[in-house]
């Protein structure tokens, strides 16, 4: 009996994500939510304030911008470096084509938790971009994965960013309530200041031109 409760104990457990992404009405999972800071970097970094932020490359008001989804960011400074990086470069540009979009940061939302493809382990991008464009009578919307992540975690979570991608050839929408619509999920790759810059702007200036 103890050979084999050692050998169901050494058993792991495999799991494998779906590729279909399920649709539920985003009024039914972004609600308002309040968190509790429990450390804050001195720095303006986590679990600072990103309206009122001691470091000037981190400070944005967000309460001014229309397209972020919440009252503030306490998220850490590549976090808040991508958001002044949106309203400096992407927002412009979808503006200058008349699309409707807003950013949502996940706020350890459970409905935003995604799955890998190959393991089925759980990941929570830091923020999803919704963009939507008209066509006619109906319309197309882009829901896009991005993760800022700082310089020392970059090798330690390639795994995630291997998803992201993935997700760019692999994931399908559910069409429960397409209605004639189009809808298209898209991963980014890491967002990171220092050594990743290149990467992530070449993808997204692509996204952009495509929509």
């Amino acid at each position: 009996m103890g050979e084999v409760a050692r050998h169901v104990t050494e058993i792991k457990q495999e799991f494998e994500g779906s590729s279909v992404f399920e649709a539920k009405r985003i009024k039914n999972v972004l609600r308002d939510k309040t968190i509790t800071v429990t450390e804050v970097d001195v720095n303006g970094g986590k679990g600072a304030s990103q309206n009122v932020n001691v470091n000037p490359r981190y400070q944005l008001d967000l309460m001014k911008e229309n397209w972020y989804a919440f009252n503030d960011n306490y998220g850490t400074s590549e976090e808040k470096r991508y958001l002044r990086y949106f309203k400096a470069e992407i927002a412009p540009k979808l503006e200058a084509k008349d699309l409707e979009f807003f950013v949502v940061r996940n706020e350890r939302v459970p409905d935003l938790a995604i799955y890998s493809f190959t393991d089925g382990e759980r990941f929570e991008p830091d923020f999803l971009l919704f963009v939507r464009k008209h066509k006619n009578q109906s319309f197309i919307s882009n829901q896009v994965y991005v993760e800022p992540k700082g310089s020392h975690l970059l090798l330690k979570e390639t795994w995630k960013e291997n998803f992201l991608l993935q997700i760019n050839d692999l994931a399908e929408a559910d069409d429960s309530y397409a209605f004639g619509n189009e809808y298209r999920i898209i991963g980014m790759p890491f967002f990171n200041e220092e050594e990743r810059m290149g990467n992530f702007t070449k993808a997204m200036d692509e996204f952009v031109a495509n929509i």
